[in-house]
């Protein structure tokens, strides 16, 4: 038995924790963990699984991938929470969160409504697809040419008729040309997109992103999507140290004006 497993003359445990339910009688650690059982259950890690089946249960993966996955004739458990099972002998764990039957597709502890179990495949984690439809998690994506569907990054994805954020089309983005080029604002050939919503204001050719959520361009300031009132582009940076912004004017703190001789003496 693995050193961080143990039992005394009535119960379980996993180094200083009781297996809840366990009986040191039967006790038996599988695989080197997180698994183990006795003679009437088996547990993940501390907890009781109360399997329905436990001639017929299955572990289906003993390494975490995206969660441990098992099954018996009526459930399959996803660390350690059951969740009704469709048909036991052809449940398979895709991997990236997903699994499937003959019957039906998974998301995590989520059914894939109206997925096609036979065409069913992954293309990354978060995303599948059947012979007609593309999913994320477990919702059917709204697109409209699923034929030329592209995951872009950052949640973003794209066909050659628009992008998408959050299964919505961001109004007036460019697919051809759409870049996620920080984990906050996006470009296309045209405009600049702050969280997948339009900057109309944003001079597209000068706008450069700074440290602590400020950008600017041109013609103005900006701290997340908002204009920086009074901030002069021209002269403005931020401190690599404080991330306090600081023009010839002014200084700035969470896109604020302060007083920079209190900035000092703080």
């Amino acid at each position: 038995m693995l050193d961080y497993y143990g039992r005394d003359k009535r119960f379980a445990y996993k180094e200083a924790s009781k297996i809840k339910g366990a009986s040191a009688k039967g006790f038996k650690v599988i695989g080197g963990g997180p698994y183990s059982k006795d003679y009437n259950d088996y547990y993940l890690d501390t907890v009781a699984l109360h399997v329905a089946g436990y001639d017929d249960f299955e572990i289906i993966n003993q390494k975490s991938d995206f969660g441990y996955w098992a099954k018996d004739k009526i459930y399959y458990y996803l660390s350690g929470r059951k969740h009704p099972l469709a048909d036991y002998d052809s449940f398979v764990n895709l991997g990236n969160g997903y699994a499937k039957d003959k019957f039906k597709a998974y998301f995590r502890d989520s059914v894939v409504v109206g997925a096609d179990p036979a065409t069913f495949k992954v293309i990354e984690y978060a995303y599948a697809q059947d012979r007609y439809s593309k999913y994320q998690g477990s919702k059917k994506l709204n697109i409209k040419d699923p034929d030329s569907y592209q995951i872009i990054q950052g949640g973003y994805t794209k066909d050659k008729l628009n992008v998408y954020s959050d299964n919505k089309i961001i109004p007036g983005a460019d697919p051809a040309t759409f870049d996620v080029i920080d984990w906050e604002w996006e470009r296309d050939k045209s405009s600049c997109f702050y969280q997948g919503k339009p900057m109309s204001k944003v001079d597209r050719k000068t706008f450069v992103i700074l440290q602590d959520n400020y950008a600017k361009d041109k013609n103005c300031v900006y701290y997340y999507d908002q204009v920086v009132e009074g901030a002069d582009p021209n002269t403005f940076k931020v401190d690599d140290m404080t991330y306090v912004g600081k023009d010839k004017f002014n200084c700035y703190q969470d896109g604020e004006r302060v007083d920079c001789d209190k900035i000092k003496e703080d």
